[in-house]
């Protein structure tokens, strides 16, 4: 796994764009040796597996995630992160290729705070961008 992946490709931008994506992909980056299949994650984020495919495999072309070693898992292969932080590259800032991406961790925010307030505890993804 990279430390540091620099998103540098408008498509890698799309595949962030929406908040279940961005989820799946804070979900495998939270260790670094953390392998899930579509179907664990799909039943740890509490969605159908088949929507959730659809999201894996953009997350995969974008070169996101990647394919772990599926050895005694069955048919079904696991996935992990390919970095443990993904910074945008400033050229697709300036281009204003970040607004899909900026709109995905709004939307995560306000679904944190829908899901966790009541509780007390809020959970979120951080963005840092540096101009």
């Amino acid at each position: 796994m990279l430390e540091t992946l620099i998103l540098d490709k408008p498509e890698q931008l799309k595949a962030l764009g929406h908040p279940l994506r961005v989820r799946v992909l804070e979900m495998l980056g939270q260790d670094g040796d953390w392998q899930l299949t579509n179907r664990e994650l799909a039943q740890r984020l509490g969605v159908d597996p088949g929507h959730l495919h659809f999201h894996v495999r953009m997350l995969l072309r974008a070169g996101l995630i990647e394919l772990a070693d599926s050895e005694g898992r069955g048919r079904e292969k696991p996935y992990r992160a390919v970095a443990k932080i993904f910074r945008v590259a400033p050229e697709l800032l300036s281009a204003g290729g970040a607004s899909d991406l900026q709109a995905a961790m709004i939307d995560q925010v306000q679904r944190a705070h829908t899901s966790y307030s009541e509780a007390g505890a809020f959970r979120s993804a951080q963005l840092e961008l540096k101009l």
